[in-house]
């Protein structure tokens, strides 16, 4: 009799096993078309053009991963040819971790650093407005604090937060609003969080989830230590008072804290704030670890339920990623555009996978 409850148990705790280990399994994920290059760390968005959707694809660093190959192409996708058109070069230097974000008929896109031959980085104060029918760069008010690897949200169609980010020599802590329609910065606020660059979120509605990211621990023997973050904030804005965000940290994500991984609020099976990739391995434009040693990307895919206030696991990719300035949404799946590879090996696949039906 005691075998049979062992046995019953046992079988129980199998059954109930088994939809976790399904969970687990492999996302189904398809290559989309290539970018005509492979690029890393480049700005992405999304637009809607005459009721159908395009891809946007800006700046970033090539397949040499050095000074000499950051770029200035800019690229848009259109699902209806299934190709990638060569857009006019983004004015100025070309520059990586820039922020892009699709807004009405325009493209914003925000700051980013520039590489000297002799390596010497520096964040640039730039917005420009593009127009995707026009083909033309319009030069807005710079930034008040030019930050690079900084996450970028588009909130009521009117308004970009640029939240924390790096500013030349350290981590800024402030929250920076711009005003596409008055085209004016409006006074910024503090993030609550230890200030960091690299890190990722995504909004939806009125709530927004920022997670990772790196922030410098001191210094070591002369070197600074770069440390990684796996801290992550809610935040819900205020309508009736522009500027207002009412914070509240969460508890960590499944897994380790995550750099430069991809994310967005999507509605596709709910309301979620999606992650996916990056690595936990602090690194410079290279894909060297600040310890000299390779950062590995991930496969993962986690998201923070805004229903029901927690995380799921969504499941793994077949190929990890990492080094992504977005993740974008097209027809009912998500895409990662660029990006590093195991390696590292910058990569010009295009990939789309489709949420799972159920998560845990």
């Amino acid at each position: 009799m005691v075998q049979a409850r062992s046995w019953r148990s046992c079988w129980l705790a199998f059954a109930l096993w088994l939809p976790a280990l399904a969970l687990a399994d492999t996302l189904a994920q398809v290559a989309l078309p290539p970018l005509p290059q492979p690029l890393s760390n480049n700005a992405v968005a999304q637009l809607s053009i005459a009721g159908r959707p395009r891809l946007y694809s800006f700046l970033g660093i090539g397949a040499a991963r050095n000074a000499a190959a950051i770029s200035r192409s800019a690229y848009e996708f259109d699902p209806d040819t299934n190709r990638w058109h060569l857009m006019p070069a983004v004015l100025g230097s070309g520059r990586l971790a820039s922020s892009a974000i699709g807004l009405g008929r325009s493209i914003f896109l925000f700051g980013g650093y520039t590489v000297s031959s002799a390596g010497a980085e520096v964040t640039t104060p730039d917005l420009f407005r593009f127009d995707p029918l026009q083909q033309t760069y319009e030069p807005l008010a710079p930034m008040p604090i030019p930050v690079d690897d900084s996450v970028a949200l588009a909130w009521q169609d009117r308004y970009i937060l640029l939240v924390s980010g790096w500013n030349n020599v350290d981590n800024t802590d402030q929250v920076q609003w711009f005003d596409t329609v008055r085209e004016q910065w409006l006074p910024a606020k503090t993030f609550p969080g230890t200030a960091v660059f690299g890190h990722a979120g995504g909004i939806l509605d009125n709530e927004l989830v920022i997670c990772g990211g790196v922030y410098v621990a001191g210094s070591r023997n002369g070197k600074r230590d770069y440390t990684l973050s796996d801290a992550c904030w809610y935040g819900k804005l205020d309508e009736k008072q522009i500027g207002s965000i009412s914070w509240k940290q969460l508890a960590t994500m499944p897994g380790p804290g995550r750099y430069r991984a991809a994310a967005m609020g999507t509605r596709l099976r709910g309301r979620h704030i999606v992650f996916v990739g990056g690595t936990d391995t602090p690194y410079n434009f290279d894909g060297i670890g600040y310890n000299g040693r390779t950062a590995e990307p991930l496969d993962t895919v986690v998201a923070y339920n805004l229903n029901a206030r927690r995380w799921e696991e969504w499941g793994r990719l077949p190929t990890a990623g990492m080094d992504f300035r977005g993740l974008l949404e097209l027809n009912g799946g998500l895409v990662t555009v660029g990006g590093m590879e195991k390696g590292p090996k910058v990569t010009p696949v295009v990939r789309r996978f489709v949420p799972p039906s159920r998560r845990h």
